[in-house]
Parts: C-alpha cells; structure tokens; sequence
C-alpha cells in the first residue's frame, strides 16, 4: 500500500499462507491507509468435512 493513498472500503477478505480466503469481514463504508489502525474480534471456527 502506497504512503498518502486513501482507500475506501466495506469488505475485509482474510487469507491463509496459502491465498485461500477463510474470513470475510463487512464493515460499515470506511477509508484505509496505510498505518491506520483497527480493532477487530473475530471469532473463527474450524469445521472438518
């Protein structure tokens, strides 16, 4: 992410080591930067089959 550029956002994808999505997130409209900070509690459940 480039120094000085806002993005706008509303959806947070979380990715293994692998790129496989396991979270997706939704958020109210937000903007992201680099170096703003967030505080997220998720819980996530792992479920074999």
């Amino acid at each position: 992410m480039p120094d000085n550029t806002p993005y706008d956002f509303n959806t947070l994808v979380l990715v293994d080591a692998e790129e496989r999505a396991f979270g997706v997130l939704c958020t109210q409209q937000d903007t992201l930067y680099k170096g703003k900070r967030y505080s997220i509690l998720m819980t996530i459940e792992q479920v074999e089959g």
